[in-house]
């Protein structure tokens, strides 16, 4: 049995660095993210290239992804969103609702 969460034939992540790091790249599929950086860098591991420094390399690599997806990530205006309270009292979002549903809704009316 493998000590790795995640093994590709270059990246090898252990559960508490594979968690550090999905906890850090919410806007990213961590797991899949991972797979194309072991990819590309298989390739140039294969090509000849020594990879000393693959860890660090990977973890600037996912953290500017990260930042690319959550700036390119929809923003949502707060008046679209309706919160309500759980059992304990936690304002919790239930779901998204749109200003033209919200005008459109002659519910009061009946």
């Amino acid at each position: 049995m493998s000590e790795y969460v995640f093994e590709g034939e270059v990246v090898k992540l252990n559960a508490v660095d594979f968690t550090k790091w999905r906890d850090m790249y919410p806007a990213l599929d961590l797991t899949a993210e991972l797979m194309q950086i072991d990819e590309e860098f298989s390739i140039r591991l294969r090509e000849g290239e020594k990879l000393k420094k693959w860890f660090s390399e990977c973890y600037a690599r996912l953290n500017g992804r990260n930042k690319i997806a959550m700036r390119n990530a929809p923003k949502v205006n707060h008046v679209q969103q309706q919160r309500l309270c759980d059992s304990t009292g936690q304002a919790r979002l239930t779901r998204d609702r749109s200003i033209e549903h919200d005008l459109s809704d002659r519910g009061w009316a009946k």
